[in-house]
């Protein structure tokens, strides 16, 4: 089975509006957006990107990540950060890339565009976005705040120019104003209404880097075309009965259990899965629990998430099965929802136990509004953390900063003593401390040291207690991220772009030579 070598670029001119399409040849050695965007990037530093792999048109599961490539700020070097789903609406534009160049002059939202003869690309500029974020109500009569609330603003805006159902819209929250680790975040749409399942390019601030250096708010994007050399299943089972043994659904769904549902596990999707087997791998209360014994670490996590937390989500979401896809055509179905709440194990751990939050109520309100406000979750989660603990410790004055007093807590140690910890009530007290510590840095002037990230802030508070308990790793001269909420080496390695998963992550020991190239 073979198809032409078609791949085709959008490069945008943002100061101007002017764009041109390049048809890149197979001899250039561009074979996916990450080439593409390395390419760029060593053109033009202040080059942003994004684009589709060569599969996305074709029916395999999992091909259709929307992958966005550009400077970090947060990171201080080249990044890239990945969407699920977003590129099998993106494919109807026409063009596996875009590049962005300049500066719009004005806060704006990009429309991308295919009625069926040429891509098309538009810069319409959006004053009252501030607003938007405020609160924006659906048909529903449901207020909207931050990026939910942009993308039904521009939905109803702009939706009457695209098919319903190939449209989509990338966007960025509050944060990517006032901060340097702002996301890119996107709902699907389905029959021209925004659905509840929500991805992210969530790692490195490339939102931030879109809004602050691009004045892009937002990207929509969609259209006619079609892929005339888009592989089918029929031909795709071939290749798989001959390599795996099996046709192609079958050997994903063998392979994917873990995301889908594990009957040996008895759960299903990175939060039910993980959490079944972390056992005493877990790390709680900003990383208090590592210094505790094996005896306390397994008690936790027995009382406070096998017969609470994991609980609560078995018998919400897996036993009725409320399972979704990420925006694609895909038989996993590796979305796991509660109404409106998407359960994942890194946001739900790092917005979760990390900050003292034990049940599914409160991780939910403290994970919607850090990702309406446009946060990396990891990432706020390990910055409010350790806020926490130097609050609840009275390494911090929260008074100096617009945070809450320490008495709002339920911080000041690990415990794994439910009789201690009431995990509904305390839970809940630690998530609105945090959401309104989210609040502060973002409209509080007094919190201004904590939007330059976790690191920049342990550096410049003049207090080594609080500095010690920042968990981070570094790079360049104040380039930070939270690590994966992982307990394993692999996670806390010295590599050029961390933050992914661009490493080993057994759970094994060894010497960093070996770790170094078992990472590589």
């Amino acid at each position: 089975m073979t198809v032409p070598f078609v791949q085709k670029a959008l490069h945008i001119d943002l100061e101007t509006g002017d764009h041109d399409i390049e048809h890149i040849s197979a001899s250039e050695g561009v074979i996916g957006p990450v080439d593409f965007g390395w390419r760029e990037f060593k053109k033009d530093k202040n080059v942003f990107t994004f684009g589709e792999g060569k599969l996305a048109s074709s029916t395999i599961p999992g091909s259709r990540r929307l992958v966005f490539c550009a400077y970090s700020d947060q990171w201080e070097g080249f990044y890239i950060s990945s969407m699920g789903g977003a590129a099998h609406k993106f494919q109807h534009v026409g063009v596996s890339y875009v590049s962005l160049r300049g500066r719009a002059e004005r806060p704006s939202v990009l429309l991308l565009n295919n009625r069926g003869e040429a891509p098309e690309a538009r810069i319409v500029p959006l004053e009252d976005y501030r607003n938007i974020w405020a609160g924006y109500e659906n048909e529903a009569g449901e207020k909207l705040i931050g990026i939910y609330a942009m993308q039904q603003a521009l939905l109803d805006m702009f939706g009457g120019e695209y098919d319903p159902n190939r449209v989509r819209i990338v966007t960025v929250g509050p944060s990517a104003e006032m901060t340097v680790e702002g996301v890119i975040g996107s709902n699907t749409i389905k029959k021209g209404v925004m659905q509840a399942v929500v991805d992210w390019a969530g790692r490195g601030g490339l939102g931030s880097r879109l809004l602050r250096h691009h004045n892009i708010l937002a990207i929509m994007f969609g259209g006619e075309w079609k892929d005339a050399f888009a592989p089918k299943t029929k031909e795709l089972n071939h290749y798989f009965e001959e390599h795996y043994g099996d046709k192609m659904t079958k050997v994903d769904m063998a392979m994917t259990k873990k995301y889908h549902y594990d009957p040996k596990l008895e759960t299903g999707g990175t939060f039910g899965a993980n959490y079944t087997n972390l056992k005493d791998k877990i790390l709680t209360f900003n990383y208090r629990s590592a210094k505790r014994t094996k005896t306390e670490r397994i008690r936790q996590h027995t009382d406070f998430i096998v017969r609470h937390y994991l609980k609560q989500f078995n018998e919400e979401t897996i036993k009725p099965k409320r399972f979704d896809h990420c925006g694609e055509p895909c038989s996993v179905a590796c979305k796991k929802l509660f109404g409106k709440y998407k359960k994942d194990y890194e946001p739900y751990h790092a917005l979760g136990p990390q900050c003292g939050v034990f049940d599914q109520r409160a991780a939910e309100l403290l994970n919607d509004h850090a990702d309406a406000m446009g946060f990396d979750a990891i990432q706020i989660g390990g910055t409010l953390a350790w806020i926490m603990e130097c609050v609840a410790d009275g390494l911090m004055d929260p008074d100096k900063y617009g945070f809450p007093p320490a008495s709002e807590l339920k911080f000041s140690h690990f415990t794994d003593d439910v009789e201690e910890f009431d995990l509904v009530e305390d839970s809940m007290r630690n998530a609105r401390y945090a959401m309104k510590v989210i609040d502060a840095i973002l409209s509080d002037s007094r919190a201004e040291i904590f939007r330059d990230g976790l690191r920049a802030a342990a550096e410049n508070i003049n207090s080594s207690a609080c500095f010690n308990r920042a968990v981070y790793l570094a790079h360049g001269e104040k380039g930070c991220m939270v690590p994966n909420q992982y307990w394993v080496p692999g996670m806390g390695s010295p590599m050029p772009l961390m933050g992914k998963y661009y490493v080993y992550y057994g759970s094994d020991y060894m010497p960093p030579d070996d770790l170094g190239r078992k990472n590589v």
